[in-house]
């Protein structure tokens, strides 16, 4: 099945897939999505926050997300679990 866009018969034309990423917005089968990866403090308020493309892996801006900051806990969920990203927590 084929996606087009345009209002009329004449405009109509295949969307292409993929496409640039641009201000964190990137594409999935629904359109343009992103995620946001957000640092909190004790009391759950937030002291960072990433936007980044939807079909990026989680772990890619890890560090980003935390470096810099005093952490005594970090609780995060699978899509962050990688070696790498622990051996800089360490």
């Amino acid at each position: 099945m084929q996606h087009y866009q345009g209002s009329s018969p004449s405009r109509w034309r295949p969307v292409r897939k993929g496409g640039p990423e641009v201000g964190g917005l990137g594409r999935s089968r629904g359109g343009l999505s992103s995620k946001l990866h957000v640092a909190v403090d004790a009391l759950g308020l937030p002291v960072r926050v990433i936007i980044s493309p939807s079909h990026r892996g989680d772990v890619l801006f890890a560090g980003e997300l935390v470096a810099g900051l005093r952490l005594e806990h970090v609780i995060a969920d699978r899509a962050y679990d990688a070696n790498h990203f622990r051996l800089a927590l360490a």
